[in-house]
């Protein structure tokens, strides 16, 4: 199976293992609660992301994103032209910043500094007749966009430069057309992960064939660092590595009901009574 390319050969045969299933996980491995160190107060988030420069991506009712660094910091606001909540946001996948507005069907680029590279393009007027009703978009590698698309229910990837879909994956026998909960996805190591939250995390490869259904029901996001997947459970992190199958809980701390969190760098952000809580991660044997 040719993904994570990226990797040594030895790690093909355990994503092969993992996502084949049947495979014995190792013992998890438990931490110290996560510690915070500050609190950011928000009014409207509706989307949180990462970036590869190590900073922390927000967005709010009013199309705003703000660009902070680790210690919870602004370093730099983008104000949308026109009142449109941002439904997915994607900072890690290439230079360009990601926004994805169902409201008004459309997305939004831009530059790592939050410069508009294009504002609020319209998928009714870019995309062919095959687009109905994109639940999620979000930005894949090659600069195409992944959608799921409620109308036909199915994921796609359309190419904005030829307007064409490239490739059209139905899901009806994967998913309930009738009781369906389709919150996010993102392209991570040449796989794509949805989340639904009656079913958990779908994992397909790039050709839209799916290897993996991790359980994880109940969430609508998850994000990665290095080599693991992570998503809320109740009271704690989970981490979960895709070669090994190793998996580690980080506590959260006490009395805090977690709706959503990333790790930036050295830090885990988590968001709760509309506060970012910037927390240290543990550190084994500190």
């Amino acid at each position: 199976m040719h993904v994570f390319t990226d990797q040594p050969m030895y790690s093909y045969l355990r994503i092969f293992l993992l996502f084949a299933g049947g495979f014995c996980l190792p013992a998890a491995s438990w931490s110290q609660s996560l510690i915070p160190v500050k609190r950011v107060p928000f009014t409207s988030l509706t989307a949180i992301s990462v970036t590869q420069y190590g900073n922390l991506l927000t967005s709010d009712r009013q199309g705003t994103i703000t660009l902070y660094d680790t210690a919870g910091a602004v370093l730099q606001r983008y104000a949308s032209p026109k009142v449109a909540p941002v439904t997915l946001l994607e900072g890690w996948q290439t230079l360009r910043v990601f926004a994805f507005h169902r409201e008004i069907q459309a997305y939004t680029l831009l530059d790592r500094w939050l410069a508009p590279v294009a504002e609020q393009v319209s998928l009714g007027q870019t995309a062919s007749t095959e687009i109905g009703y994109a639940r999620v978009a979000t930005l894949a590698a090659d600069n195409q966009l992944w959608i799921f698309d409620d109308t036909d229910f199915s994921i796609k990837k359309y190419d904005p430069a030829t307007r064409q879909v490239a490739l059209r994956v139905p899901l009806e026998l994967i998913l309930n057309p009738a009781n369906y909960q389709v919150e996010f996805m993102r392209e991570y190591q040449n796989l794509l992960f949805l989340v639904d939250r009656n079913y958990g995390i779908l994992v397909f490869d790039n050709m839209g064939n799916l290897r993996r259904k991790l359980a994880a029901k109940g969430n609508s996001f998850f994000g990665f660092t290095g080599n693991e997947i992570y998503f809320i459970e109740p009271g704690r992190l989970r981490l979960l590595n895709l070669y090994t199958g190793q998996e580690r809980y980080w506590p959260f701390p006490a009395n805090l009901v977690v709706t959503q969190a990333v790790i930036v760098a050295d830090k885990a952000v988590l968001v709760a009574d509309r506060e970012l809580i910037f927390c240290l991660i543990p550190i084994p044997g500190r």
